[in-house]
This record gives C-alpha cells, sequence and structure tokens, in this order.
C-alpha cells in the first residue's frame, strides 16, 4: 500500500498477548491529503441506508441515494460507464445484486440478480449467482451458478447438477473465469466452468474466500465433517434445510499454480470470515479474521513473492466495518462510525463535517 500499508508499517513484530502484534496506533489529527469522493452508507432505517458523498479534497459532503441495506459497495469507473454496485440481503433469505447508475439522491438502484451466493467481478461489470434448491433427502438438492455481465446485460448458465449430493459454498470470479466451491461426498474444492457446463477442478480440498481481477485467491482448507470451519454441508434433515454456508477458515494465498502459501504467525493461522477489500494491484488485502483469540482487521500481503505471509493487525474490530482503497493504494476504512485512512504511522482520521450522518459500513472510493 502506499505511504504505508506495506507489510513493514513502521512497527516491526510487537508482540502483546504473548503472539499477536501491536495495532497500528490509535486515531492521529494530522491532516491528509487525500483525492478522490469516499461514497459512504449510512443507516436510515432497519433496512434501508442512504449513501452519502465525501469529496476529500474539500471535506464537502453531499446526500446520495436510498438503497436497501448493502453488504458491500463496488466501484465501476472504466469505459464501459461509471456505476456503483452493492450486494443486498433479501429479507426472504439470500442476496440481490444492485447498480446505481446516478449518485443523486433520488437515484433509484437497479436490480441485476437474486441468488442464495454473489460475487461481483472485478469493477462489477460481471456477477457470480449461485442458487441451491430444497434438500430432497438429507443430502440432495439441485444447484445452479450463472455468470451475467452488467454491459451489454447478458446471462449465461456455467453449471448446474439437479442432484447434487453436497452444497455450493462460495463463489468468485476473476479478469478471466468464474469460480466455485463445490462441497459433495464424492470430492470438494474450487472448479472452473468446463466444456458441456461439466466443472473442472482448480484447486481440490479448498474453498474460495474472495478473488482479485489479477486472478489471486484467498482460500480456505475444505472441511467436510460437520460444524466445523462454517464451510460442512453435512448432517442436514430435509424438514430443516439450513440457510447457505458460511464460507470461514484458515486463510491462504494462492496466484493459481502450486499449494497455496498459509497465512499464519508462527504456528497461528489467521482465520479469515470476511475479505473487505484488494488493493488496485491485489499486492494486498483487508480482512476480517480471528488471530491468536483476537478479532480484528488485518492486513496481508498477498503478492506473489512475498517473503513473509505474517498478517498484520490493523485495529481491533470495532462495530460495523467495511474498507475500500484508493487509486494509489491507500486504504479507507469506515469502523465505529468513523472514517480512518491507513497511513505510515497508524490510522489517521477522515474528517466529516459536523452533523455528518454517521458511517455504517460499507464504504467505496471513486476519482
Amino acid at each position: 500500500l502506499a505511504g504505508g500499508l506495506a507489510l513493514t508499517l513502521a512497527l516491526g513484530l510487537v508482540w502483546v498477548r504473548g503472539r499477536i502484534p501491536a495495532p497500528l496506533p490509535g486515531p492521529s489529527a494530522e491532516p491528509l491529503a487525500l483525492r478522490g469522493r469516499l461514497v459512504y452508507a449510512a443507516d436510515v432505517a432497519r433496512r434501508h441506508q442512504r449513501l452519502w458523498v465525501l469529496e476529500l479534497g474539500t471535506g464537502r459532503l453531499r446526500a446520495g441515494p436510498r438503497i436497501p441495506r448493502a453488504t458491500d459497495l463496488v466501484a465501476s469507473t472504466g469505459g464501459w460507464g461509471t456505476w456503483i454496485a452493492f450486494l443486498s440481503r433479501s429479507p426472504r433469505g439470500g442476496v440481490r445484486a444492485f447498480v446505481l447508475r446516478d449518485l443523486g439522491p433520488g437515484a433509484r438502484p437497479e436490480l441485476v440478480g437474486s441468488g442464495d451466493l454473489a460475487a461481483w467481478g472485478p469493477q462489477a461489470t460481471s456477477l457470480v449467482l449461485a442458487r441451491r434448491g430444497p434438500l430432497v433427502d438429507a443430502c440432495h438438492r439441485a444447484v445452479a451458478v450463472v455468470f451475467l455481465t452488467v454491459e451489454p446485460r447478458s446471462r449465461t448458465a456455467v453449471y448446474r447438477d439437479p442432484a447434487l449430493c453436497g452444497d455450493v459454498l462460495s463463489v468468485g470470479r476473476d479478469q478471466a473465469s468464474t469460480y466455485f466451491t463445490v462441497a459433495a461426498r464424492s470430492g470438494g474444492g474450487i472448479f472452473i466452468p468446463g466444456y458441456q457446463r461439466r466443472p473442472h477442478p482448480v484447486l481440490p480440498g479448498h474453498a474460495i474466500l474472495s478473488a482479485a481481477p489479477t486472478g489471486r485467491m484467498l482460500v480456505a482448507p475444505l472441511d467436510r465433517r460437520p460444524g466445523r470451519g462454517g464451510i460442512g454441508p453435512w448432517g442436514a434433515r430435509a424438514d430443516r434445510d439450513p440457510p447457505p454456508p458460511s464460507v470461514a477458515g484458515p486463510a491462504a494465498v494462492w496466484s493459481g499454480v502450486g499449494r497455496p502459501a498459509p497465512v499464519a504467525l508462527g504456528p497461528d493461522r489467521l482465520v479469515v470470515g470476511r475479505v473487505l477489500a484488494w488493493s488496485p494491484s491485489a499486492s494486498r488485502a483487508l480482512v476480517v479474521g480471528v488471530l491468536h483469540d483476537l478479532l480484528g482487521v488485518f492486513a496481508l500481503d498477498t503478492s506473489a513473492d512475498a517473503a513473509d505471509r505474517s498478517p498484520r493487525l490493523v485495529t481491533e474490530l470495532r462495530g460495523a466495518v467495511g474498507a475500500t482503497f484508493s487509486r494509489d493504494g491507500t486504504a479507507l476504512i469506515a469502523m465505529g462510525g468513523r472514517l480512518y485512512a491507513v497511513r505510515e504511522g497508524g490510522l489517521r482520521d477522515v474528517p466529516l463535517p459536523e452533523g455528518a450522518p454517521v458511517p455504517s459500513g460499507p464504504v467505496v472510493w471513486l476519482p
């Protein structure tokens, strides 16, 4: 990360609690020279938020549109157009994917698709959805993975199984391929669509946590035992069908060849529950994870040739959190109702105008 989210962070490995590196120093009042716009979500109702647009250079804040409560915000800024995409949990279960082509206060989000699992492709120009049918016995269900493009709009089914004994656990997309994790009694791992929609294995025994545009991934070992690591589909009853499994587990970096490289500090593996953001070069990532019983936001070196995969604690988790990267690689975090930039020397306050709505989760940077 530019300006200091490089893994040294000017801190080294200062140990507290026995094995955990000390977090970055607390908020600083030192001014920041940030450019672009930061779009953040603030609560307005139990199931709705309003987006707010902060001009980082001037501190000017203006109201954006009202949206269903978002779990993420992703920006598209290429030659195909500019929009903000987001995922929202449906009141009936599953997720819905929307795009906003205008940030005016009266703009309405446009539904792109819905399913049980979803992941945006690079710059939100595409979307991967997985649908899981109900259990018909203690094992089998119909599953499907669909690839959609936003502009021009298209839709392609890339994988179907009308009677999978197992489950689809997660999905992802890079510039070239669609990925999905399948756990089945016949074997499981990360797959891509193959000939005649037959899944082709690319990393057996693992689940995808998140894919960067470059094809680099964060993955976790696939544990097929019930209730282990949050990714085991086994033991479900037909009359009590569980919701889509949540993939969480000991993280590793995989660059498409060889074995994944574990993210660990000494003997302790970092268990990642959520990937917040990738840097523009995909050489850094911010995640929510647990290391040695500490729940926090961690910075990872995900470059292919990294000599040190030790996670660095950015901050202990304090409430709803979202993160993004600016074009120059500066990490920006919304947490605990405040906005921060990650720079050398610690977290720096990103000031909001007096009386500004409180950030409540996802955030995204725009030029």
